[in-house]
Protein backbone atom coordinates (compact mmCIF):
# COMPACT_ATOMS: atom_id res chain seq x y z
CA UNK A 1 0.00 0.00 0.00
CA UNK A 2 1.29 3.60 -0.98
CA UNK A 3 0.99 5.76 2.31
CA UNK A 4 -1.06 5.45 5.62
CA UNK A 5 -4.35 3.88 4.67
CA UNK A 6 -3.62 5.22 0.72
CA UNK A 7 -5.79 1.88 -0.20
CA UNK A 8 -4.00 1.39 -3.34
CA UNK A 9 -0.96 -0.92 -4.47
CA UNK A 10 1.90 0.25 -5.15
CA UNK A 11 3.20 0.79 -9.15
CA UNK A 12 6.00 -0.50 -10.69
CA UNK A 13 6.88 2.99 -11.85
CA UNK A 14 6.74 4.18 -8.29
CA UNK A 15 8.99 1.43 -6.76
CA UNK A 16 11.82 2.28 -9.64
CA UNK A 17 11.79 5.83 -8.82
CA UNK A 18 12.27 4.97 -5.18
CA UNK A 19 14.92 2.98 -6.29
CA UNK A 20 16.75 5.53 -8.47
CA UNK A 21 16.30 8.13 -5.76
CA UNK A 22 18.32 5.29 -3.79
CA UNK A 23 20.90 4.54 -6.47
CA UNK A 24 21.25 8.71 -6.94
CA UNK A 25 22.15 9.34 -3.39
CA UNK A 26 24.52 6.29 -3.02
CA UNK A 27 26.26 7.75 -6.41
CA UNK A 28 26.36 11.14 -4.29
CA UNK A 29 27.46 9.86 -1.07
CA UNK A 30 30.30 7.98 -2.99
CA UNK A 31 31.33 10.90 -4.93
CA UNK A 32 31.51 13.02 -1.14
CA UNK A 33 33.40 10.50 -0.23
CA UNK A 34 36.02 9.97 -2.67
CA UNK A 35 37.21 13.63 -2.26
CA UNK A 36 38.45 12.87 1.44
CA UNK A 37 41.97 12.97 1.02
CA UNK A 38 43.65 10.63 2.05
CA UNK A 39 41.22 7.89 1.94
CA UNK A 40 40.85 6.77 5.76
CA UNK A 41 40.08 2.64 6.25
CA UNK A 42 36.70 3.52 7.54
CA UNK A 43 35.83 5.75 4.27
CA UNK A 44 37.00 3.25 1.87
CA UNK A 45 35.27 0.38 3.66
CA UNK A 46 31.83 2.47 3.68
CA UNK A 47 32.35 2.90 -0.24
CA UNK A 48 32.63 -1.10 -0.48
CA UNK A 49 29.74 -1.06 1.49
CA UNK A 50 27.72 1.30 -0.59
CA UNK A 51 29.14 -0.28 -3.52
CA UNK A 52 27.47 -3.47 -2.93
CA UNK A 53 24.51 -1.74 -1.39
CA UNK A 54 24.07 0.26 -4.56
CA UNK A 55 24.18 -3.58 -7.02
CA UNK A 56 21.76 -4.44 -4.72
CA UNK A 57 19.20 -1.56 -5.84
CA UNK A 58 20.81 -2.28 -9.46
CA UNK A 59 19.15 -5.89 -9.69
CA UNK A 60 16.10 -4.67 -9.20
CA UNK A 61 15.92 -1.57 -12.07
CA UNK A 62 15.44 -1.96 -15.39
CA UNK A 63 17.87 -2.47 -17.70
CA UNK A 64 19.27 1.13 -19.06
CA UNK A 65 19.58 2.27 -22.18
CA UNK A 66 23.49 3.10 -23.61
CA UNK A 67 23.64 6.51 -25.37
CA UNK A 68 24.23 4.28 -28.58
CA UNK A 69 20.64 2.45 -28.05
CA UNK A 70 19.21 6.20 -27.47
CA UNK A 71 20.91 7.36 -30.19
CA UNK A 72 19.60 4.85 -32.44
CA UNK A 73 15.80 4.94 -30.67
CA UNK A 74 16.01 8.79 -31.54
CA UNK A 75 16.81 8.59 -34.96
CA UNK A 76 14.13 6.24 -35.87
CA UNK A 77 11.80 8.16 -34.07
CA UNK A 78 12.95 11.28 -35.75
CA UNK A 79 11.85 9.63 -38.70
CA UNK A 80 8.73 8.61 -38.01
CA UNK A 81 7.75 11.74 -35.54
CA UNK A 82 9.60 14.31 -36.95
CA UNK A 83 12.23 17.22 -35.64
CA UNK A 84 9.59 17.74 -32.61
CA UNK A 85 11.78 17.49 -29.04
CA UNK A 86 8.67 17.37 -27.19
CA UNK A 87 7.40 14.42 -29.93
CA UNK A 88 10.82 12.94 -29.40
CA UNK A 89 11.26 12.92 -25.74
CA UNK A 90 7.10 12.06 -25.35
CA UNK A 91 7.87 8.91 -27.91
CA UNK A 92 10.77 7.84 -25.65
CA UNK A 93 8.94 7.84 -22.31
CA UNK A 94 5.95 6.33 -23.78
CA UNK A 95 8.53 3.34 -24.97
CA UNK A 96 11.16 3.57 -22.38
CA UNK A 97 10.17 4.36 -19.52
CA UNK A 98 12.28 4.14 -16.60
CA UNK A 99 14.88 2.73 -18.94
CA UNK A 100 16.86 6.01 -19.66
CA UNK A 101 18.20 8.79 -17.88
CA UNK A 102 16.72 11.54 -19.01
CA UNK A 103 19.43 14.27 -18.63
CA UNK A 104 21.16 12.05 -21.13
CA UNK A 105 18.47 11.78 -23.31
CA UNK A 106 17.60 15.29 -24.02
CA UNK A 107 21.25 15.74 -25.09
CA UNK A 108 21.15 13.07 -27.54
CA UNK A 109 17.92 14.59 -28.53
CA UNK A 110 19.24 18.14 -29.03
CA UNK A 111 22.15 17.03 -30.55
CA UNK A 112 20.05 14.98 -33.04
CA UNK A 113 18.09 18.03 -33.87
CA UNK A 114 21.03 20.45 -34.50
Amino acid sequence: MVGKNAGREVTDAEVVAVLKKFVKNIDETTTVLSREQPLTQATKVKMVELGLEREGYDQFLPKQLTEAELRSYVGEIILTEGLNMGKIMGVLKGRFDGRYDGKLASSVVKAALT
